[in-house]
């Protein structure tokens, strides 16, 4: 914004910028950034210095860098004012654009997913596991991630040219590290057991937890390649089976589904291995894992269940789940309460769907109220116990004049546990609304949030200047958001960068999605001016399938050091083929919790 050979222009523009910066200033000396977003630095840096000396004399003015400027104002300020903070706030000067966290979610969900894939699944297992080229793997994957990461790519004010790239980048490395995952589990497998299913648990803390995965039993080759003299073996396919631990008792195991597919086992070379298979969802209870613990689980033949206390199982009826710890109770209008039994306290109406009409763009939310028809279909009983209890609910919503949102929530709670699972899995037909679900609560104070790095607090609100951009309430998180305390709160735990909202006294609020089709809109009420350029972005409507996974436990965190760094415990779990029925002793499939 400083012209250099125009002398009357650049006299009216410094005039109006030199107050400003030396109102703010501590020192003698004032910071002149030159180049800025979508803005290359000044072409003839030499001449701008030397106009604006001529300009204003009480100055001396020098090209240099940041180094220099906080070397120089050192020199005259001993004891700097120490601020503090995120660094997220300028309202009053320039726009904020808190509006970005919820942009182009998909996209987000999934670098979560692939971030969360590297340094809680991968790390750990290449330093337990991996070799001088599995560290060099990793390094390589941590070095794409960071190619994914720049500002405007993944806030996601892009157009959808390079959203699509990002889209491409990040799905390659999701494949790529969930491979290596795999082959880092194979190689363990080998010397565990010929087949059965390897646990690995990649947290520094010990855990016990049930997990969800899934077991494939063969039923015939489908051969791939010309075929030749090559004839398809057959198996079985799913037998009554057991699961036995290292020492050979049975462990507990609950079916949850059943279905016949295909599944590919990849070569480094040759064809791929193609088979038909039953697939077994299962939930098992391995016991105890210790910190970067593995634990084989060997499929046998059938023997008496593992026995399971009565108190300590989990159940599910027609309109509740519920555990020793918790229960969940389903009401009519699709909402849940959840029970905390250790505390005796109700947490009603959580889960309910909040829909509004977006006038906004990538850059900035403009809301208005959507007139909304709510269908709830009538609950599934998914699971029944004892390991997994699970009911899922079908719903509709259709926004008049915007179009339909059609999906279903899964709940479940696991013995043992004093969380609630929740799964939801949507198909986007909107177009301009937002989506959230809410979670009433009466707790007060601050909210304990994570970022990434560590645990902060923030409150549900703030004394912001509103004349450059409006403020956005709403704000980004890193896995956990807790409000309130152990007898007093909600804690919502969600893999990855979500934005949430905190009213204090009243709700906590998960966004699930934005749709918004342009990129930058001069028009809006929120924020005066284009943030970017006017363009279409239909892509950034988000439509077709979604699934947004989290839990909720009741009560809130009691310090900012009781959320383990690391996150939830993950634990990583492997199948190993039956080397009998297959081209090789290896079988994959990855899931983590």
């Amino acid at each position: 914004h400083l012209p250099a050979l125009d002398r009357a222009r650049l006299r009216a523009a410094w005039a109006a910028l030199e107050p400003e910066l030396a109102a703010r200033a501590s020192t003698g000396h004032l910071a002149l950034p030159i180049g800025a977003d979508h803005h290359a630095p000044h072409p003839r840096l030499p001449r701008l210095r030397d106009a604006l000396a001529r300009v204003d004399a009480r100055y001396r003015f020098r090209v240099s860098r940041w180094e220099d400027y906080f070397e120089a104002a050192a020199l005259e300020l001993q004891n700097p004012p120490e601020v503090s903070g995120e660094l997220r706030s300028s309202y009053g000067y320039c726009w904020t654009l808190q509006g970005v966290h919820a942009t182009r979610a998909r996209l987000k969900r999934l670098h979560g997913t692939v971030e969360s894939r590297i340094q809680r699944r991968l790390t750990p297992l290449v330093e337990r596991l991996g070799d001088r080229t599995a560290r060099a793997e990793l390094a390589s994957f941590e070095r794409t991630l960071v190619r994914c990461q720049f500002h405007d790519t993944i806030a996601g004010t892009v157009c959808d040219e390079a959203a699509r790239a990002q889209l491409v980048r990040l799905e390659g490395l999701d494949a790529a590290t969930a491979d290596s995952v795999r082959e880092l589990l194979q190689r363990a497998a080998k010397d565990e057991a010929r087949h059965g299913l390897v646990l690995f648990n990649s947290s520094a803390s010990a855990s016990r937890a049930v997990v969800e995965t899934a077991l494939r039993f063969f039923r015939r080759d489908v051969l791939v390649g010309p075929p030749g003299e090559r004839r398809p073996r057959k198996g079985p396919g799913s037998l009554p089976f057991s699961l036995r631990d290292e020492r050979g008792r049975v462990v507990p195991v609950q079916v949850l589904s059943r279905r016949r597919t295909l599944d590919r086992l990849d070569r480094r070379y040759g064809y791929p291995d193609l088979d038909l298979v039953d697939e077994l969802a299962i939930a098992v209870d391995p016991g105890p894992l210790p910190a970067r613990g593995l634990r084989t689980l060997e499929v046998r033949e059938p023997a008496r269940a593992a026995s399971i206390p009565s108190r300590s199982r989990a159940r599910a009826s027609r309109r509740t789940i519920e555990n020793r710890l918790i229960r969940v109770e389903l009401a009519a209008n699709g909402t849940v309460t959840l029970v905390d039994r250790l505390n005796r306290r109700r947490c009603p109406g959580l889960l309910g769907l909040e829909l509004m009409l977006d006038h906004g763009d990538l850059y900035t939310p403009s809301l208005r109220p959507a007139r909304v028809s709510r269908s709830i279909g009538a609950p599934a009983l998914v699971a029944d116990g004892p390991l997994v209890a699970a009911l899922e609910l079908p719903w509709r919503l259709v926004v008049r004049g915007h179009g339909t949102i059609v999906g279903r929530t899964r709940l479940s709670v696991a013995r043992e546990e004093p969380e609630l699972r929740v799964a939801i899995e949507l198909e986007q037909r909107a177009r301009r609304v937002r989506l959230r679900i809410g979670f009433p609560t009466h707790a007060a104070g601050p909210a304990i949030v994570g970022t990434g790095e560590r645990l902060i607090r923030r409150d549900g609100s703030a004394d912001v200047d509103e004349r450059a951009e409006r403020y956005v309430p709403t704000a980004p998180a890193h896995d956990v958001v807790s409000v309130g305390d152990r007898r007093d709160g909600l804690t919502l735990l969600h893999e990855g960068h979500f934005e949430y909202q905190w009213q204090v006294g009243e709700r906590l609020s998960l966004t699930l999605l934005r749709a918004v089709g342009e990129l930058s809109r001069g028009s809006l009420p929120e924020r005066p001016g284009y943030a970017g350029w006017p363009t279409p972005t239909p892509d950034a409507e988000e439509r077709g399938p979604h699934r947004i996974d989290f839990r909720l436990r009741a009560g809130g965190l009691a310090s900012l050091r009781s959320y383990p760094r690391s996150g939830v415990g993950m634990l990583v779990t492997e199948i190993v083929g039956d080397d009998r029925a297959r081209d090789h002793d290896q079988h994959q499939g990855e899931t983590g919790r």
